[in-house]
C-alpha cells in the first residue's frame, strides 16, 4: 500500500487520551494533493488503532469524525462526512483495529479534510491512532 507522508491526517497520534476534542495533527488541503480524487483514480481513507488503548479509570469512549471544512480547522461552516455510529470502548481499541476503511467521494464541497477525535466519559492512559489517504484499495486486514 502506498502511503504518502503528505496524506497522513494522523500518524500514530498519541495525544487522544484525556476527555476532550482533538483535531488530527494534520489537515489535508484537497486542492494540493498530488493524487487526483476522481472516479478513475479513487482515494481511500484508512483509520486504524496503532497502539492499544488502555483505560485510566471508569469506561472511556472514543468517537471519530471525518470532517470537511472551508478552513483548516473544525470550526463552523463545514460538515461531518463520516462519524462512528457508536462510541468505541476500550475493548474495541486494540492494536490494528480498523475504525474505518472507505472510498472517498469524487469531490468534496469544501477545501480541507481533517479528522476529529472525541474522548468522552473518562480518560485513556495509552493509545494511538493513524489516519491516512491512499490510492490503493485496502485489502481485508488479517492479524
Amino acid at each position: 500500500m502506498i502511503i504518502d507522508n503528505n496524506l497522513y491526517l494522523s500518524a500514530a497520534q498519541v495525544n487522544v487520551r484525556a476527555v476532550a476534542v482533538y483535531p488530527s495533527t494534520n489537515v489535508i488541503d484537497l486542492t494540493q494533493i498530488h493524487y487526483r480524487v476522481a472516479y478513475n483514480n479513487p482515494m481511500w481513507l484508512i483509520c486504524r488503532v496503532t497502539a492499544h488503548f488502555h483505560l485510566a479509570a471508569g469506561a472511556p469512549e472514543l468517537n471519530v469524525m471525518i470532517y470537511n471544512n472551508a478552513t483548516a480547522d473544525a470550526a463552523g461552516g463545514g460538515f461531518i462526512y463520516w462519524d462512528t455510529d457508536h462510541s468505541l470502548i476500550t475493548a474495541d481499541l486494540i492494536d490494528n483495529y480498523e475504525i474505518v476503511a472507505m472510498r472517498l467521494p469524487d469531490r468534496f464541497p469544501e477545501r480541507y479534510l481533517l479528522c476529529v477525535y472525541t474522548v468522552t466519559t473518562n480518560d485513556f492512559n495509552a493509545g494511538a491512532i493513524t489516519t491516512f489517504l491512499t490510492p490503493d484499495k485496502p485489502e481485508p486486514f488479517l492479524l
